[in-house]
């Protein structure tokens, strides 16, 4: 994975709904070296989640989850719906606080309607010239390429467990 902080958006297109790990471990290193991250999970919820309570994972380091109870597949609530609003309002109204931004299953949240794509351009396309963005998961809108500096596809684990 290249470094950070050099202004770029990249993607890392899955085959599964597993993240890659190095994702989280550029996230956090990158943290460890005084600049701001935030690790945005769309689809995934628990107890207490929500912007209004996000999580520190390390000194500069925060994890947000919408304020929903499950993990959001094919079906979803309108208040799935709401929440998942509510987190991306959230993340409009704070994203210059942020050097990194990395949002985990935002391809499924647009191919779901949860957010729309015309949002996710928006943002992609008004971020801070500093800023790093990484996008992951499944169906990223081919919309983002034009826009990406990197877009890794990653397919399903070889029997032997290697990601290729």
């Amino acid at each position: 994975m290249s470094s950070f902080f050099d202004g770029e958006i990249h993607v890392w297109q899955t085959a599964t709904r597993q993240t890659p790990p190095e994702i989280f471990a550029s996230a956090l290193r990158f943290a460890a070296q005084g600049h701001r991250a935030v690790l945005v999970q769309f689809l995934k919820g628990g107890i207490d989640q929500g912007p209004e309570h996000p999580r520190t994972l390390a000194q500069n380091l925060h994890w947000l989850r919408p304020d929903i109870g499950r993990i959001v597949d094919c079906y979803f609530e309108d208040a799935e719906r709401v929440a998942i609003q509510v987190l991306w309002q959230h993340i409009e109204a704070c994203k210059a606080d942020y050097d990194l931004l990395v949002f985990d299953e935002i391809g499924l949240a647009v191919d779901l309607g949860l957010v729309t794509e015309d949002q996710l351009l928006k943002l992609l396309k008004e971020k801070l010239p500093h800023q790093e963005i990484v996008l992951s998961g499944q169906k990223i809108p081919d919309s983002v390429r034009p826009l990406a500096s990197q877009w890794s596809e990653i397919s399903r684990p070889s029997r032997s467990g290697k990601i290729t």
